[in-house]
């Protein structure tokens, strides 16, 4: 009963390696096909932009070709067109900030407005308003 069952294990453990070896080659097989499915679409690249190159030097190109090539102009346009908005809104943002920090500058800038009538600050020489006791720039008491 033991060498049927040594017997049974042998080829239980034969057939798991057959097996094994049936998902190895199989697995490298498929890689094999992906990568050479990636050949051909490179090539397919290299293909299209061999032609797109011949129409923008105003070679000829068949009319099937011609369609995909004004296809492609279209979306480079689209492209382009994009990017102009991109860069407009970049302008019109850093114009804003530009904006605000001046307006921010000049917010915090003191003007020396000259008055029609005032009183005179006797210290400083600043025009104050008519009424005020104390000089708005020095603070002196104005008489």
């Amino acid at each position: 009963m033991n060498m049927a069952f040594l017997d049974k294990l042998n080829s239980f453990a034969k057939n798991v390696g057959e097996k094994t070896n049936d998902v190895i080659e199989i697995n490298k097989m498929n890689l094999k096909i992906t990568n050479e499915k990636a050949s051909i679409a490179e090539k397919q690249k290299l293909i299209g932009k061999y032609y797109y190159n011949k129409y923008t030097l105003g070679e000829s190109v068949d009319d099937e070709v011609l369609v995909f090539c004004k296809a492609i102009d279209d979306h480079k346009r689209i492209i382009r067109e994009s990017e102009d908005v991109i860069q407009m809104i970049k302008d019109e943002r850093e114009t804003m900030k530009k904006e605000s920090r001046e307006t921010q500058e000049n917010e915090n800038t003191v003007y020396d407005v000259p008055y029609e009538s005032g009183i005179t600050c006797t210290n400083c020489g600043h025009t104050n308003n008519e009424g005020m006791k104390f000089c708005g720039q020095c603070g002196n008491k104005l008489e």
